[in-house]
């Protein structure tokens, strides 16, 4: 049975909505900046968000659900669904949505309760594509036969099927193919990112401690939910990504990714080239699952053509993509670029030789 975090007292919980606001809200959401000041200071709805998991952030888990119970059905929360501005054109003011949530939340507090209780914090942002996937094109250039990915932490898999978007760099730089995926980046620096052909894909594969179905219309109103309301285009885009995967969907794996990992490597031929990568998933990795990974992957590298891409921001702060390839058996690590969390802006740092 998971735990939850009842274990926390009102002021605890108090504490953490108050810094969720004027920490990580303030300039960035002015609703969830409104709403996440005004929880820390209401018992009932204190109450409520202690029914998270254990480990889940509290604020991010309590708006996601009301958020997903308006998608769900819309006219029935009609005068919340006007604050939001995903919903409308016009949303009214966020300083006077906080009365509208509070009833919502308690109208509806047992649907609120089942998310907190059943759902986890999972964002799929496709815009980290740009990012990754000049990097994935990079080097299947170098090989004259189709990758294998393995995407660690894949949620629904979205970011398995980059080669299927459609890109922007600046005003001036296409990339891609013709996609109702489009994802527009500014680029920083003077060095241009590797935007060689796509390359030929053989296998697609995700490895997720609970893989969500693209396929699932509840689980994608979930994924949905976890967008701020501020983040239009990261609404728009995330509906894009999900019509495209489901025309095409990656072999989705549900474990723990040391646990997974060795049987996939072991069912992959050693001749063909494999490129694992993960973004903003090593945050929720306990060390011992870091260390299996790293262990693996060396493992895995005496043998075989492998490539292992991180875009983490675990010891900087600043998001980062690493590449790590090994040559000989021995690893090589490159610092490839640095980019916005959601792929706003990249500063490719240099072109890795393969």
């Amino acid at each position: 049975m998971p735990e939850f975090t009842k274990h926390l007292d009102q002021k605890k919980l108090s504490q953490i909505f108050r810094r969720f606001g004027e920490l990580e809200c303030k300039g960035a959401s002015p609703l969830y900046e409104t709403l996440s000041l005004a929880v820390s200071g209401d018992s009932d709805l204190l109450v409520l968000a202690s029914h998270v998991r254990e480990g889940q952030p509290i604020p991010n888990m309590l708006f996601a659900s009301a958020q997903a119970l308006l998608l769900e059905d819309r006219s029935n929360g009609k005068q919340l669904a006007a604050f939001y501005p995903n919903f409308t054109n016009t949303p009214m003011p966020p300083t006077d949505a906080f009365p509208v949530f509070r009833s919502f939340c308690l109208d509806h507090a047992d649907a609120i309760k089942k998310h907190l209780k059943t759902r986890l914090v999972q964002t799929n942002e496709v815009g980290r594509c740009a990012c990754l996937w000049p990097a994935i094109a990079n080097i299947g250039k170098q090989h004259d036969q189709p990758l294998v990915l393995i995407e660690m932490g894949a949620s629904a898999g979205l970011n398995l099927l980059g080669d299927q978007y459609s890109y922007q760099y600046d005003t001036d730089i296409h990339w891609g193919v013709d996609s109702p995926v489009h994802l527009q980046t500014k680029l920083r620096g003077s060095i241009r990112p590797p935007l060689t052909n796509m390359p030929e894909i053989a296998n697609r594969i995700g490895i997720d401690l609970h893989p969500v179905d693209v396929t699932n219309e509840e689980d994608m109103r979930w994924l949905q939910a976890l967008i701020w309301p501020e983040n239009v285009e990261r609404h728009q885009r995330f509906e894009a990504a999900v019509q495209v995967v489901r025309k095409n969907p990656p072999d989705l794996v549900a474990g723990d990714v040391v646990e997974q990992l060795p049987a996939l490597l072991e069912h992959i031929p050693e001749n063909v080239p494999l490129v694992a990568f993960h973004s903003f998933s090593m945050n929720q990795w306990p060390q011992s699952v870091r260390e299996g990974v790293a262990a693996m992957m060396h493992e895995a590298g005496q043998t075989r053509d492998l490539y292992r891409l991180s875009l983490e921001a675990v010891a900087t702060g600043q998001p980062q993509l690493e590449q790590t390839q090994w040559i000989n058996g021995m690893p090589k690590i490159e610092l490839l670029a640095t980019c916005e969390p959601h792929g706003r802006w990249l500063e490719w740092n240099s072109i890795p030789e393969i």
